[in-house]
């Protein structure tokens, strides 16, 4: 319950507890904490590298772009940090919450 759908729960208390703590402060002295519960995070980092690692394969074995879903702004942020130093491919975030998705295409 308290890690919610797709972590939702966990992302929102992580969220407000990085504006409590960091209120007041100046933005260069902020500090970025993340809230883990039951490896939850952990788990969920090895299931996104091997979901971008599928992705990746399919879209250079097709060269047709993949749409990424179900993934938080987080999860897009770091989709994009991976592969941001990739030579063939690149990323790309559409659409609006909550049904914003990253495009993964080559270059």
């Amino acid at each position: 319950t308290l890690i919610g759908e797709q972590g939702a729960n966990l992302d929102a208390m992580q969220y407000l507890a990085n504006t409590l703590l960091n209120l007041g402060i100046e933005t260069d002295l902020q500090r970025a904490l993340t809230i883990e519960l039951d490896n939850y995070r952990v788990h969920r980092q090895a299931e996104l590298v091997a979901q971008i690692e599928s992705v990746v394969q399919q879209v250079r074995d097709t060269g047709e772009e993949y749409e990424m879903i179900a993934l938080s702004s987080a999860e897009r942020r770091q989709v994009h940090k991976m592969l941001q130093e990739s030579e063939d491919l690149e990323t790309e975030s559409r659409g609006q919450e909550p049904n914003r998705r990253l495009i993964v295409r080559l270059r």
